[in-house]
C-alpha cells in the first residue's frame, strides 16, 4: 500500500485501499485530499466488522435481482 508523508503525518491512499483491502473500512469523513488525490490517516483505517459485512452482503444481492 503506498503511502505518502505531508508535514511529518503520514497518509495512505485511499484508492490502493479500496482496490487491494476489501476487508478494511475507511472514515470517509476523514478524507485529506491532496493534489486531487485522495489520502487517509492510518487511525481513520478499520477492519470491517461482521456487521458491515452482513450490510454489504445484503447490498450486494439486491442489486442482483
Amino acid at each position: 500500500m503506498r503511502s505518502i508523508i505531508i508535514d511529518s503525518t503520514e497518509y495512505f491512499y485511499v484508492e490502493d485501499i479500496k482496490q487491494s483491502f476489501k476487508d478494511l473500512k475507511i472514515n470517509t469523513e476523514k478524507i485529506f485530499y491532496h493534489k486531487d488525490v485522495p489520502l487517509i490517516k492510518g487511525r481513520y483505517i478499520q477492519e470491517k466488522t461482521d456487521f458491515d459485512l452482513m450490510i454489504e452482503k445484503s447490498l450486494f444481492l439486491d442489486k442482483n435481482k
